[in-house]
């Protein structure tokens, strides 16, 4: 009977101590795109301007419709960080951003959006196609991709004035600290890119 306490207590101790210890969860951290170069302030009632842009909610392809922050480091596979995350879709941050940009940059008289009522002479289509971080093999390197489509249309006329596929890619060290500050300068480089689109078709 005594040789069989003895094996018994030590297990009863061991599972005792998983119970006291549990594991601590990384946590998860959010992150944002924005456009730091786009500061309040400005206001375009001086502008010659005379035309009103309606810019529609861009779209995206899968799987860049969530809030995943996604890397691939092997031909045809495609991941998602774990521990990081946008603090919203893509897209959807992105809307905002363009719609400050266009607006601070004064080409039109009047930027409207899906929740406002009014007239508009063009209208910015946009669609998210890629917003990834890419690997290298050994995992010391990365660059960070984000491809958007627009297209430019001309409501009065009821018919595309032009389209454009923005490719920006920048260096950058694999994770999602760098992958966030990456897109946001990618980001600040894209709304500059599309405002010169914009100034050059918009007449």
């Amino acid at each position: 009977m005594l040789k069989k306490l003895s094996y018994v207590i030590p297990v009863l101790m061991l599972t005792a101590c998983g119970i006291l210890s549990p594991v601590q969860q990384r946590p998860v951290v959010n992150y944002e795109i924005n456009d730091a170069t786009v500061v309040g302030g400005m206001t375009c009632s001086e502008s010659a301007a005379r035309n009103v842009i309606f810019i529609s909610p861009m779209q995206a392809d899968l799987p860049y419709n969530n809030t995943k922050m996604y890397y691939t480091q092997k031909a045809n596979e495609l991941d998602a960080f774990g521990y990081g995350q946008w603090i919203s879709s893509p897209n959807q941050m992105l809307t905002q951003v363009i719609t400050k940009k266009i607006f601070k940059s004064c080409i039109y008289k009047g930027v409207v959006t899906s929740d406002a009522l009014a007239d508009a002479n063009y209208r910015l289509v946009s669609k998210l196609i890629t917003l990834r971080q890419h690997v290298a093999a050994d995992g010391n390197s990365a660059e960070v991709s984000l491809v958007i489509y627009v297209e430019l249309i001309d409501l009065e006329r009821n018919q595309m004035v032009n389209s454009n596929i923005f490719i920006e890619k920048e260096a950058s060290q694999p994770g999602t600290q760098a992958f966030a500050d990456s897109a946001n300068r990618l980001m600040v480089k894209f709304d500059n890119d599309l405002v010169s689109w914009l100034k050059q078709n918009s007449h």
